[in-house]
């Protein structure tokens, strides 16, 4: 339970996914203040400046850091080229914690919705609020129950996004909300970013569950899930990135630590002529 005088860190199991929330928020707080930020999140620095001193461990390290602000980045230019062709279009957010893309990127006639577990939605309740188009919606993702709860309809142009998240899932539970998906949201587009199997069982706080070693194996994980594109973190913001990480980028084993996948819930082939999503793979890649 989330506690009412506001021990934030005391919310979740110390090690658990939940607790994993604060990373990406104090990275993006960070990053705000930075003269040429990756990714400048306002809000995120509000809510960390609200919360005060945090433990160490959610700091990211700069190996995570630079990671984190890439994902956001292109999770970010996946939300804006949907919005210019959906304006009124419905945003999934799986695993949302405390993102706040619904505050940076409505457009007043987007439909989101925010799914997450009841103790993380208590949270967020303390820094977001609902409206008849923003939903909270406090279920497991792996549950599978959280679909019929957000009003969107298999005919709604939808964009499912699930950031920092998948990872922590068993192999088992993810084929379960790939089949939910295409159940659900036929024709939907999926953004997510899953690890490379050599960090399955590491962690920053808490252990990666999941891995692939080739983006092309989530086809083989439910035949409805087509594969349009993806981008390795790795090949991006490389002026930010230590020596470390770009030797990080040489070795086979870690190469590809991160990928970004864009994926279509594509159980009949209605979207076998869905294009990929090249403006998000012109970022600046130096």
């Amino acid at each position: 339970m989330v506690n009412a005088d506001k021990d934030y860190y005391y919310c979740f199991e110390k090690g658990s996914p939940e607790e994993t929330l604060f990373i990406p928020l104090f990275v993006k707080a960070e990053e705000f203040a930075s003269k040429a930020p990756i990714v400048k999140d306002q809000k995120a620095f509000e809510i960390a400046r609200s919360i005060g001193t945090h433990p160490k461990r959610f700091d990211g390290g700069s190996i995570a850091g630079v990671g984190i602000l890439t994902r956001t980045q292109l999770f970010d230019k996946a939300v804006t080229e949907f919005i210019k062709s959906n304006p009124e279009g419905v945003v999934i957010n799986l695993g949302v914690g405390l993102d706040t893309r619904s505050s940076r990127f409505d457009n007043g006639r987007l439909r989101w919705y925010e799914v997450d577990l009841p103790d993380v939605i208590r949270l967020r309740r303390m820094f977001f609020t609902e409206n008849e188009r923003i939903r909270f919606i406090p279920e497991s993702v792996a549950d599978l129950r959280w679909a019929e709860k957000t009003g969107a309809t298999r005919t709604d142009r939808v964009l499912i996004l699930a950031e920092g998240l998948l990872m922590y899932l068993s192999e088992e539970q993810v084929k379960g909300v790939f089949e939910y998906i295409c159940d659900c949201f036929p024709g939907a587009d999926l953004y997510f970013d899953v690890i490379h199997s050599y960090f399955v069982g590491k962690a920053i706080t808490s252990p990666f569950v999941w891995g692939i070693d080739r983006a092309e194996e989530i086809t083989g994980l439910h035949p409805g899930i087509r594969l349009v594109e993806n981008w390795s973190i790795g090949d991006f913001n490389k002026k930010r990135q230590s020596l470390f990480l770009r030797i990080m980028n040489i070795l086979p084993s870690t190469r590809n630590r991160s990928r970004i996948i864009h994926a279509v819930a594509d159980i009949s082939g209605m979207a076998a002529d869905r294009p990929a999503n090249r403006n998000i793979g012109n970022s600046e890649r130096i």
